[in-house]
């Protein structure tokens, strides 16, 4: 950062800026009439920012509720101050709390509807494909499979307990390996990513695909894009 401040500025503004003033424009501009309480999102739009972890950038997933949060307590203390300004003043406020209303519930109501269609599809081809593995079986699953077997005693988040993954457990190199040796089905589903552990990237499967095979799992059962590989060798 400090050899290259030029380069993280760019960096920041490409990954993260657009985000950010989405975040922004959502509180219909409200935030702005607290300018002071908007440093309240600073600190999680910051880290966010500088973070060389790509998922941090995207509104997609959780890392920016910090940032949510801080504007819309700016939001709440703004809209008490709208009255204060003179009507010209308040007419710009109005339309873009009017604008963002219109973006939420459109926005809103397209993608409720595109997971509403979605879901029962995709939770019924799960459902029957992991009635193939037998309740005390020790499973590794890939993560959007893992609600679907929380009532298991032993399961962990692929590629764990084979390969270790920077977002996985706590356990050591030897206790993964111990285990690893008693997982006796392996659920992934193709659109899943993986989290990277140094032996590929993230999006990819191949290698661990490869490994399992090594290991003696044979696909088993598919449905749609869900796959159970099985161990039926010992493999080496």
């Amino acid at each position: 950062m400090l050899e290259h401040p030029l380069e993280l500025l760019g960096d920041v503004a490409v990954a993260s800026l657009g985000d950010v003033l989405l975040l922004l424009l959502s509180t219909g501009g409200l935030a702005l009439l607290a300018p002071s309480w908007l440093l309240l999102s600073l600190p999680t739009a910051l880290h966010n920012a500088l973070s060389a972890y790509g998922v941090q950038h995207d509104l997609v997933h959780h890392y920016h509720l910090g940032t949510l949060t801080g504007l819309f307590v700016a939001a709440a203390i703004g809209a008490g101050r709208l009255r204060s300004l003179t009507r010209l003043r308040q007419l710009p406020v109005y339309a873009l709390v009017s604008v963002a209303a219109i973006v939420a519930v459109g926005v809103g109501l397209s993608v409720h509807n595109a997971v509403t269609r979605s879901i029962p599809r995709q939770a019924a081809a799960i459902e029957l494909a992991l009635e193939r593995i037998p309740r005390e079986a020790s499973v590794a699953a890939t993560w959007s499979l893992m609600a679907h077997l929380s009532h298991r005693v032993e399961v962990y988040s692929l590629p764990e307990p084979f390969l270790s993954a920077e977002w996985g457990t706590s356990l050591t190199t030897a206790e993964l390996a111990e285990r690893a040796e008693h997982v006796r089905f392996v659920v992934y589903r193709d659109i899943d990513v993986l989290p990277s552990g140094g032996y590929s990237p993230p999006e990819d499967l191949g290698t661990v695909k490869r490994l399992l095979r090594r290991l003696g799992f044979v696909e088993v059962e598919r449905v749609g894009n869900v796959h159970v590989l099985e161990r039926l060798g010992n493999g080496r």
